[in-house]
């Protein structure tokens, strides 16, 4: 959702989050706030819908519904702040390292694309999570007999070569953010991370074939901070980047 946030900011085109509230702890990506009754009451009613249990009587199943409605009223709902933070881009949120701003700096040479084809054009050589297999690879759908629900997208990495670049954005940065790196390295590298034009943070990526958090400095405060994350040298892969 960060990422879908952040490219419908940059062609201004306007979102609507659903669901806003979810009951009973749905795992609603989408979520503002939980909300929800007495559970046995609401269980009652849902156990009756979907598995014909013991039908509520009347004037209980009305007492449920009455304060099911008292419940979902906004002052009422807890609010699910990593979740708000990831939706609207937030202090708090941990960006896919492949969904890097396309409105900012972006650079890589990689002439090829992903069998799934996202973002084909960039030039950025992005790589599936190690031991993943894609959900709609050709001939090989036999082998993910159980695909997931977003596709590949969770498993997308980004490798960065020498001289590549990719840039992050986060918003309504009240204060100075932290900034989190989650990646490894399979040799000697060294990496920058840019706020504007100063350096926020020079160092390495440990080698090493786990994921691996690297503290990359922290950024000024503002309605919209962007980073920009270079490879000086060697090469790196980034899972995700975290604003804490």
């Amino acid at each position: 959702m960060a990422v879908t946030f952040e490219m419908m900011m940059e062609y201004h085109i306007s979102y609507n989050i659903w669901c806003a509230k979810a009951l009973e702890g749905v795992d609603a990506a989408y979520s503002v706030s939980f909300c929800g009754p007495d559970p046995k009451g609401w269980r009652q009613i849902v156990d009756y819908c979907a598995k014909g249990t013991a039908k509520p009587g009347y004037a209980k199943a009305i007492k449920i519904f009455d304060e099911l409605l008292e419940n979902i009223k906004l002052e009422n709902c807890t609010e699910q702040k990593d979740r708000v933070a990831a939706m609207l881009r937030r202090p708090g949120i941990r960006v896919l390292a492949s969904g890097y701003d396309t409105d900012q700096e972006y650079s890589g040479t990689w002439p090829y694309a992903l069998y799934c084809g996202y973002r084909r054009e960039d030039r950025m050589h992005l790589v599936y999570e190690p031991g993943y297999i894609p959900n709609d690879l050709g001939g090989l759908a036999m082998m993910n007999p159980h695909p997931e629900k977003y596709g590949d997208y969770p498993h997308i990495w980004l490798r960065l070569e020498e001289g590549d670049c990719a840039s992050y954005t986060v918003r309504e940065a009240k204060e100075p953010v932290s900034v989190r790196l989650y990646g490894m390295a399979a040799g000697e590298n060294q990496i920058r991370v840019f706020e504007g034009e100063k350096i926020i943070f020079e160092g390495s990526v440990p080698v090493s074939n786990e994921i691996t958090a690297i503290p990359a400095g922290k950024t000024g405060s503002g309605e919209r901070v962007v980073i920009k994350i270079e490879a000086v040298s060697g090469s790196v892969v980034l899972k995700t980047v975290e604003f804490c």
